[in-house]
């Protein structure tokens, strides 16, 4: 992109095609925003930064319509309203992309708070970004906001029966996964902006856990639907890799602290809905093909969480109480809110991997310990 001089703008010329402008602006929108996904996943800078990128969005008309001339392309161009949306309601694959787009822009200011250096205002920043959400999920027009999780509407802990909507099997298959991409995707920059909370203000692991059960049930239910998605294998599997390990992976943790503490949160996290949630994934994760890219990603979430879900269910010994009812600090719990990595999703599935679960406390490999 760089190299092509796309990020400075499409510069046109009466010669230039209207196809190859918009296949341009395509282009751009689709590597900047996997650039921002790969980068708060592998937890590195962007590489294409708004800060010295003209994000120019490319407009909301199906690809036959790219090809038309004349009058007839006027006629298409002239059908969008004034922020280049379509008018018929249509959620076509460029619509998810230009959502997508919008919303890569807030995980770049996301990724500024986690990997950035400044320590100042990071509670304004986190409020103001969280407002940022807010305001373009209002903007975007009322045919777009019904196909998606509307923040204003839909808390983190909202019933699971809202995110059945996204799933329409009366459409073809690749715009409802491209539905659930962006549903997901959502979600998901929610999760980022906590994790990042967690990361520079060290508050308590625990706000990750109602966005994370939502994002775990979304997965399943994409799963659950494999011959729907048959098709697009490779897609489902890149969503188990790269939102359900992450989001299992900290309810997994969570049921262990509970466990280990006694202190059991049934509401904000149901021990036996979850426990059975992260079974059926782990048994989803282990269907994905030796020779698919995110083999070696959902074989590592498998082991760890599967290791984290014997240790959950096996016999345990009550630790001793207090006369007050707490329990006693001997060493058989330790607060995992700092111990546990929430920079990236990457160094987060290494500590799940290697961490010893059978202690009674979680610690981590040291040099894991010094690199955070």
């Amino acid at each position: 992109m760089v190299a092509m001089g796309l990020h400075q703008g499409n510069y046109e010329n009466p010669d230039t095609p209207f196809f190859l402008q918009q296949l341009r602006r395509r282009m751009f929108a689709s590597a900047y925003y996997h650039d921002k996904s790969i980068s708060l996943f592998v937890g590195r800078p962007p590489r294409l930064s708004y800060r010295y990128c003209k994000l120019e969005m490319p407009l909301d008309l199906k690809s036959d319509q790219l090809i038309m001339q004349g009058a007839e392309l006027q006629t298409a161009i002239a059908s969008l309203d004034s922020n280049g949306w379509n008018t018929s309601s249509s959620l076509n694959r460029i619509t998810w992309s230009r959502v997508w787009f919008l919303y890569a822009r807030i995980r770049e200011e996301i990724l500024e708070l986690s990997l950035g250096t400044a320590d100042e205002d990071v509670e304004y920043r986190i409020n103001e970004i969280w407002q940022k959400m807010q305001r373009l999920d209002a903007s975007l027009p009322e045919f777009v906001r019904q196909g998606i999780p509307q923040i204003d509407k839909y808390p983190a802990n909202s019933d699971v029966q809202s995110e059945q909507r996204i799933f329409d099997l009366a459409k073809p298959s690749n715009s409802t996964l491209s539905a659930v991409v962006v549903h997901l995707g959502i979600m998901q920059t929610e999760f980022y902006l906590r994790r990042a909370q967690i990361n520079r203000m060290k508050t308590p692991t625990e706000t990750l856990i109602p966005i994370s059960r939502r994002m775990l049930k979304v997965v399943l239910m994409a799963q659950t639907r494999r011959d729907f998605f048959r098709d697009f294998q490779v897609d489902v599997a890149c969503l188990m890799a790269e939102v359900g390990v992450s989001s299992a992976g900290v309810l997994a943790v969570e049921l262990l602290k509970q466990e280990q503490s006694r202190q059991i949160t049934q509401d904000i996290l149901p021990r036996s809905d979850t426990i059975q949630d992260i079974s059926v994934f782990i048994r989803h994760l282990a269907d994905v093909r030796t020779g698919d890219a995110n083999h070696h990603i959902c074989k590592q979430g498998q082991r760890a969480l599967k290791s984290a879900l014997d240790k959950i269910l096996s016999p345990s010994v009550p630790p001793p109480f207090n006369a007050n009812g707490t329990v006693e600090a001997d060493g058989t719990f330790e607060d995992m809110s700092f111990l546990m990595p929430t920079a990236n999703d990457a160094e987060f599935l290494q500590w799940l991997d290697k961490v010893e679960w059978d202690k009674g406390f979680f610690l981590p490999p040291s040099d894991t310990v010094e690199g955070f």
